[in-house]
């Protein structure tokens, strides 16, 4: 559309060019600027990005912020609602689908946890920085565990509980299957707890303290976390 020439008499060749899909995934204008002397003066034209070039003008990662997280609970750790405000960067200007990246982040935010009452989180994008920013891989995958684990290791201490219990006992249970979350995402099938469960066991959770203790003796230090991050398969080629 921008060059205005039919689609059939436009070629493009993409050879292996390594990682970063993210930033490689969307279109910039030196492609079109390449491509204007030919369409002009039938002459080639090439075009190479240096690290600089690279740096100032591709896509950079998203710059995001949550803010002010809080969790309403029952006294035998039941999650009752959740309140936070959910900040991300724009960059310099709006971009391909880096303005949708707030909003799913908002929509995520309740993960797999039954809760009977949320509020419902606030997102805000903001212009900060002289370059455009865009989703990497997984937006929000890796923010969405961490700023939840945090709670809910916070909330497991201050009730006596374990880490896994806290999460079991708010777990979507498959029997609830298919579940509506307060932010209107569709859960149509898992078991979280069997598979944390299962995972624990594969780690041999129940031992660490042994292999903490003997770490300690040699003057190094172990550690052990655990981390939840439910993924709803949404391709029908990709269901077994």
């Amino acid at each position: 559309m921008v060059l205005k020439i039919p689609m059939e008499n436009m070629r493009v060749i993409c050879p292996d060019v390594g990682g970063g899909f993210g930033t490689k995934l969307f279109p910039y204008s030196e492609y079109v600027l390449a491509a204007l002397p030919r369409e002009n003066c039938a002459r080639r034209s090439k075009w190479a990005a240096d690290r600089a070039d690279h740096f100032m003008g591709d896509a950079q990662g998203r710059a995001n912020v949550t803010t002010r997280p809080s969790m309403a609970l029952a006294e035998d750790g039941k999650f009752l609602g959740m309140d936070v405000d959910l900040m991300g960067d724009m960059g310099a200007y709006l971009s391909d689908i880096r303005s949708l990246y707030p909003a799913r982040r908002r929509r995520h935010a309740a993960r797999a946890l039954r809760h009977s009452g949320v509020s419902l989180p606030r997102s805000h994008g903001v212009h900060l920085i002289p370059c455009r920013s865009m989703p990497i891989a997984a937006p929000g995958a890796p923010r969405r565990p961490m700023w939840w684990s945090g709670w809910s290791m916070r909330s497991a201490r201050k009730l006596g509980m374990t880490p896994d219990a806290i999460r079991r006992k708010n777990f979507i249970t498959p029997r609830a299957m298919p579940y509506k979350t307060a932010t209107g995402k569709i859960y149509d099938s898992g078991d979280f707890s069997a598979h944390m469960k299962r995972a624990m066991e594969i780690a041999n959770w129940k031992e660490f303290p042994k292999r903490a203790k003997a770490a300690k003796k040699k003057g190094l230090v172990r550690g052990i976390g655990l981390g939840t991050l439910p993924i709803r398969m949404i391709s029908a080629g990709l269901r077994r």
